[in-house]
């Protein structure tokens, strides 16, 4: 419960003849990570005399062709899909989503299902891939069409037909926009180029741009390019366009909508192929990729011409079933070396929790995960998380509230995700912490009940009313401050001592037990009159004298850091007043000054309420959350945790659609 499971190395040799049907059992199995063994086959002299490195199966480049083709056509589906979610219908998938249930299908073999691929990629490739030909080519003609839609609406200004505004043998002609604020020095320019040319200009249009035609000899081509690029003319480009503008608007218009038609036509006819064929589809990119994983998975071994080589790490609880599949894979036809690999470096991490303590693993991987030889923080992660979260928060209305959302969180989005549905979980202790804390510190939508409603709460505890005793709050908080750093030293005691670091549990973690616990019984007796503050003062000056004679006079200079790490659970209590001060801030707004407003208060007054709280209840909220870990990942896990560890990474297949008949 507190360590990572305990691990076995296993080293297995078998005939090549029975590669295959090993690595599908693993693979089918799940209960073992393979480790890679090309690299150091390389490196190892002695290795490398009987061994090579293996390489991926020879099937594995028409796998990977064949699903580079089925995301050609999934992407092409996805891009023209056109249902539009409602926002009911997205609410109702993140409350209720609907499950999928896997399909059953057979144990078919590589080479059935590379022959399945290549016929029913053939059948579906040879309508979508013409229809998706088809509508780039559509797509091509209308932003075309568009482009000499917009030249013929600027040239609207005139009546002639636009095929004749051509270069003939000896005239040159242009027809474009150009910059209202430099129109009229390019006029002047034009005007002292040359008097034989012609310059037809449109009026009105848009604000910043005029639309002209210039008429000229070829004579003055290149000097009148000079001019158009000095002023950044933007030409147009109308050699596609015939007949008047106003009939070549018109021609156009009719031809971009016969392609809005056809395009229609061509999505609803993909739709009705994706309908047909999208789960076979979906189905056979899940095996390819199964099978991609079994073929690549042959260059972590090494290999003689006739065997195979390969290593694997396994659950201790999981040995004798990972035995009994390579013995019954192989026929008995291979030879297994099992070890126990404790003073390894890079061992694979699990985490085994109790089940309440299993959805605040992905916290601690958040972070990092732990080292093999070290201790598993998820548990007291579990504990003492949730009453953090309350403590910070203290409203029990708000605790309420966040219990509601993680419970739809967790029966909602948690159906699909694991960690949303510990998320959820999380959510849901963290808030009926929140209410506990809440109703017993007097938080219950500030001081809506006892101000504005005449209601006390009974069970409220006057030593800790939060806006009465907030020093008493303070205490608390320190006290449990102490505590938890004190778990952390005993926790990183134990791992340098398991270590047989004696010497560096004696500097880092004992001295500071003893220091602390010399200033409790201080403390104690000088409060409770129990004991005598000698011993207590005697204990402190045992632990200094350790934590000075391990860590050098400077030593001593990280008792205050130590101070300062207790002192910062003080916002346990900042958090708390935040809370139930931005709470009451709320209800004096909602009820003295929205309230007395005539005939609008009550409304107002509502109003404010649901607003205020809801905004005060998720920022606050927030702020718990990352506090609560803050004070795990900065203040409790430097006493004692490390962290990096390599998280174990089973070989196993990942079915999220399908299911192998009788298994």
């Amino acid at each position: 419960m507190f360590r990572p499971a305990r691990m076995r190395k296993l080293r297995i040799i078998t005939l090549d003849y029975y590669s295959d049907s090993l690595v599908k059992s693993l693979h089918d199995s799940g209960v073992v990570q393979i480790h890679d063994i090309s690299e150091g086959i390389r490196e190892d002299v002695e290795w490398r005399e009987i061994l090579k490195p293996s390489s991926v199966s020879p099937h594995t480049s028409n796998i990977i062709s064949f699903l580079a083709r089925i995301t050609n056509i999934t992407e092409f589906w996805d891009s023209i899909e056109t249902e539009k979610v409602s926002p009911l219908m997205l609410l109702k998938s993140f409350i209720n989503p609907e499950i999928p249930e896997k399909t059953e299908i057979k144990d078919s073999n590589r080479e059935e299902i590379l022959e399945n691929s290549d016929d029913l990629l053939d059948k579906v490739e040879s309508r979508t891939v013409i229809i998706q030909q088809r509508l780039e080519e559509l797509e091509s003609n209308r932003i075309q069409l568009e482009s000499d839609y917009n030249s013929a609406k600027n040239l609207e200004f005139l009546d002639i037909d636009i095929s004749d505004l051509i270069d003939t043998d000896f005239t040159y002609i242009i027809t474009g926009r150009i910059s209202l604020e430099t129109y009229e020095n390019f006029k002047k320019e034009i005007s002292d180029l040359t008097d034989k040319i012609v310059l037809r200009e449109s009026e009105g249009g848009e604000e910043t741009k005029k639309t002209v035609v210039i008429i000229t000899l070829k004579n003055y081509k290149e000097e009148l390019d000079k001019i158009l690029r000095k002023f950044e003319f933007e030409r147009f480009d109308i050699s596609r366009l015939t007949g008047k503008p106003k009939e070549a608007i018109k021609k156009i218009e009719i031809e971009i909508e016969n392609i809005k038609k056809e395009k229609k036509n061509l999505i609803k006819e993909t739709a009705d192929i994706a309908d047909k064929w999208r789960e076979d589809i979906l189905i056979l990119k899940e095996q390819l990729e199964i099978e991609r994983e079994k073929c690549e998975i042959f260059s972590s071994f090494a290999k003689t011409d006739k065997t195979y080589m390969l290593e694997a790490w396994v659950k201790k609880n999981d040995l004798d079933e990972a035995l009994e599949i390579i013995k019954t894979s192989t026929k008995e036809h291979s030879i297994v070396d099992v070890k126990n690999p404790d003073g390894e470096d890079n061992i694979p991490v699990h985490l085994e929790n109790p089940r309440f303590a299993k959805p605040y693993e992905f916290m601690t991987k958040m972070y990092s995960p732990p080292q093999y030889s070290e201790l598993d923080p998820t548990v007291f992660f579990a504990i003492v998380f949730p009453f953090f979260f309350g403590f910070c928060l203290t409203d029990g209305f708000y605790g309420i509230l966040v219990t509601i959302v993680g419970y739809i969180i967790f029966r909602g989005l948690g159906k699909k995700n694991k960690v949303l549905r510990s998320f959820g979980i999380i959510l849901i202790a963290s808030g009926v912490w929140t209410i506990i804390l809440g109703l017993i510190t007097n938080g219950f939508i500030g001081d809506l009940f006892p101000n504005y409603l005449g209601i006390n709460n009974p069970v409220v505890i006057p030593q800790i009313d939060a806006f009465v005793n907030p020093q008493n709050i303070l205490i608390l908080a320190l006290i449990v401050g102490v505590i938890h750093i004190t778990l952390g030293l005993i926790l990183g005691a134990y791992n340098n001592i398991k270590k047989g670091s004696i010497g560096d549990a004696l500097g880092e973690q004992i001295c500071w037990l003893i220091l602390i616990l010399g200033v409790i019984l201080l403390g104690v007796a000088y409060l409770f009159n129990i004991g005598s503050i000698y011993i207590g003062i005697g204990v402190a000056i045992i632990g200094l004298v350790i934590l000075i004679y391990k860590n050098g006079a400077f030593g001593a200079m990280d008792v205050m850091g130590l101070l300062g790490t207790i002192f910062s659970y003080s916002r346990l209590l900042a958090l708390c007043l935040s809370t139930g001060g931005m709470a009451i801030a709320v209800n004096i707004v909602a009820f003295k000054v929205v309230g007395p407003i005539p005939y609008i208060g009550i409304i107002l007054t509502i109003l404010v309420l649901l607003v205020g709280h809801s905004a005060n209840a998720t920022i606050q909220s927030l702020g718990a959350f990352i506090h609560s870990m803050r004070l795990h990942y900065v203040e409790f896990f430097s006493q004692f945790y490390t962290g990096e560890g390599a998280k174990f990474k089973p070989f196993f297949a990942k079915r999220k659609i399908t299911k192998v008949e009788g298994k």
